[in-house]
C-alpha cells in the first residue's frame, strides 16, 4: 500500500512522499479503535514514519447498503 518512486516511496492513499530512502522496507498497518477513525500507519524498522486517515477503503465512495 505504498508506491515506489525513483527517489523513495509515497503513500497510495494521500500521495505524501514518505521520509525514507529507496532501500528501506516500509510496512503498512491498519489501526482501528472503537469510537475513533480508522487510520493507516506506515512503519520503517518498527518506527512510525507516516499516518493518514483511511476513511472509506472503497476509494472515498459511499458503500451501497442493500435492504
Amino acid at each position: 500500500m505504498v508506491k515506489r518512486t525513483g527517489e523513495g516511496f509515497e503513500c497510495t492513499l494521500c500521495g505524501e512522499k514518505l521520509p525514507c530512502g529507496p532501500d528501506e522496507r516500509p510496512v503498512a498497518v491498519i489501526v482501528q479503535s472503537s469510537g475513533r477513525p480508522t487510520v493507516r500507519s506506515i512503519l520503517v524498522r518498527g518506527e512510525e514514519i507516516h499516518r493518514c486517515r483511511v476513511g472509506n477503503l472503497m476509494g472515498g465512495r459511499p458503500r451501497r447498503v442493500f435492504p
